[in-house]
Order: structure tokens, then C-alpha cells, then sequence
């Protein structure tokens, strides 16, 4: 029974020439058009239906509070190409709760994270007002010009995807003479 593998080892290390594996891969592999991925109906739609929505989730980091926001834009995408069908008024109504929800707390998140990244520069951040649409920068960094320009143009992105509308930028507590910038920024409940 040795012999008879060690026969077969014997034959199967015979030097052969070997067939280019490019050569066949390009005689065997049949042409194909690219076909778009199907994207699935994204998770915020569904929760209504088949998912619990847990809001938790996107909570903890600024990555997982912008995930949420990038969630509310991907549903928007996929009602904008399905119009037609007939749950997307369901969906639309659907993301627009969540959406007058789920900002607010978002934003709130948002601040509470800044100010625990930010607390290491000196910087305090808090959130205010109606819908927490009102975010406030308080340090001696604000006290120039210079200090508010770089942590406005560093941060003008994420307050406006936040739908922030008000700025405020102050460099002591109770400060009654601050700068402060308004952002034409959409209602929560404006598609994404």
C-alpha cells in the first residue's frame, strides 16, 4: 500500500510544463457587463417593518453620531429613486419623525463629545436652545480673531451636517460681547 503512494507522489511530481494560468484565464473567463449593485433598502426605512430601530447604536463617538446622519441621507437617496413605489410616502413620513427626534439628541450628543475632546485644549462646549440648535465655544482661544477663524473653518462642516444654526464663540464664562455666526441651515425635518 506504501508503494502504491509513493507511486503516485512519484508521478504526480514529474516535471510537466505547466499551462499559464494567465493564458487561461484570459481563454475561460467570458465577458460580462458590470451590473450596478443592488443596494438594499436601508435600515431606517425598515425598522417600522422588519427592524427595531435602536437609536443606541450610533451613539459613544463622533464617527457613530455621523453614521446616523449618513443614515438619514441614504435613506433619502433610496426614496428619491424608488418615487414610484408605494411605501415611499410611508418611508418619507417615517425618516421625517425620526428625524424631528432624532437631531435634537444628536446634536446634544455631538456637543457633550466636543467638549470631551475639546476639555484637553482648554475649551468648553455647550449646547442651547430650542431643538439644541444653538452650540457655544468657550475658551481663551477665542479670545483673537485667529482662534475663531481656524475652529470655524475646521468645524463648519460637521455644525452644518448637524444642522447647527448658531455659533457662538466666547473666551470666559458669562461673557456678554461674543462673536457669533448664524448658518442658513435646513429644518430636522428637511430631506438630507
Amino acid at each position: 500500500m506504501v508503494g502504491f503512494f509513493a507511486f503516485i507522489l512519484l508521478r504526480t511530481n514529474k516535471k510537466e510544463k505547466p499551462i499559464s494560468t494567465q493564458v487561461l484565464a484570459q481563454e475561460q473567463a467570458p465577458e460580462y457587463e458590470p451590473i450596478e449593485p443592488v443596494k438594499p433598502i436601508p435600515a431606517f426605512l425598515l425598522s417600522s417593518y422588519d427592524v427595531k430601530y435602536n437609536q443606541y447604536q450610533y451613539r459613544g463617538t463622533p464617527e457613530n453620531l455621523a453614521s446616523e446622519i449618513d443614515g438619514f441621507a441614504d435613506s433619502w437617496a433610496y426614496i428619491a429613486k424608488h418615487k414610484t413605489d408605494s411605501q415611499s410616502k410611508a418611508w418619507e413620513k417615517r425618516i421625517i419623525n425620526m428625524q424631528i427626534k432624532e437631531l435634537p439628541l444628536l446634536r446634544k450628543e455631538c456637543g457633550n463629545e466636543m467638549d470631551n475632546k475639546l476639555w484637553e485644549e482648554d475649551v468648553r462646549v455647550a449646547v442651547s436652545g430650542k431643538g439644541n440648535k444653538t452650540i457655544t465655544f468657550t475658551g481663551y482661544h477665542f479670545a483673537s480673531n485667529k482662534g475663531i477663524k481656524e475652529t470655524q473653518e475646521s468645524l463648519y462642516s460637521t455644525l452644518v451636517k448637524f444642522r447647527f444654526n448658531l455659533i457662538i464663540y466666547k473666551w470666559y464664562k458669562g461673557q456678554e460681547d461674543y462673536q457669533y455666526f448664524k448658518l442658513n441651515t435646513p429644518n430636522d425635518s428637511a430631506p438630507y
